[in-house]
């Protein structure tokens, strides 16, 4: 469990767009498959996909992006600890 950032949970990710939703779909595929997850491995469908969660601004956060979200600030942490 990660610290720190917006947690992400389904009465927030109810309220993304459906691009966001289906977004999210495909990262987390990928996601649940890679034994270490590297950002230099993601096929372009998922980098679009991750370019998309983090752009979407989080219902009910004044304008503020899943780029802080704490889901997001793990991926990152675990991108940076398997470069």
């Amino acid at each position: 469990m990660c610290s720190g950032g917006i947690p992400i949970g389904p009465v927030i990710i109810e309220g993304f767009p459906r691009e966001t939703k289906r977004a999210f779909y495909i990262f987390q595929k990928w996601w649940s498959i890679q034994e270490v997850p590297r950002r230099n491995n993601m096929p372009l469908e998922v980098k679009q996909a991750l370019e998309t969660i983090e752009n979407t601004e989080i219902p009910g956060h004044n304008g503020v992006t899943c780029k802080s979200s704490c889901s997001i600030m793990c991926v990152e942490r675990e991108f940076n600890k398997n470069q």
